[in-house]
């Protein structure tokens, strides 16, 4: 089963916490461990994806992978996308996903399916800090 932990920006550094630590620490006002306080003052909350890139890096929702097969550029995220791998064009689905950025020419919506893939991905930033990258 794959832990459910998050990430979140605060002042320029990255805090990591599980959803227990931020559960039993909800409603205290002192206390509370930095890496707890960055998710309740942070912006930019990603959750782990569960996976692992081909270099052991974990995923994070917001990241942003190179394809080395084909120098592809993607950004991880969470939802409903139209997936392209289907053999149906009306086959929309919903959870982890990668879709592809620059000029690439496919909709914002269009995306594939993250699992499976991620050993052959390379994360190489995230849209907060890198958002050129995408360009």
């Amino acid at each position: 089963m794959r832990q459910i932990k998050f990430r979140c920006l605060r002042e320029g550094v990255w805090h990591y916490a599980t959803l227990d630590e931020i559960i039993s620490h909800l409603g205290f006002d002192y206390g509370v461990p930095q890496n707890v306080l960055a998710f309740i003052e942070g912006e930019h909350k990603d959750q782990f994806t569960g996976l692992l890139d081909h270099e052991g890096v974990e995923i994070y929702e917001s990241d942003i992978v190179k394809a080395p097969a084909n120098d592809g550029i993607y950004l991880v995220r969470h939802g409903e996308y139209h997936n392209i791998m289907a053999e149906e064009d009306s086959d929309w689905e919903y959870g982890w996903n990668i879709s592809r950025h620059g000029n690439s020419g496919w909709p914002e919506e269009w995306g594939e399916t993250i699992s499976g893939s991620n050993k052959l991905l390379k994360v190489i930033g995230n849209i907060h800090q890198n958002p050129e990258l995408l360009k």
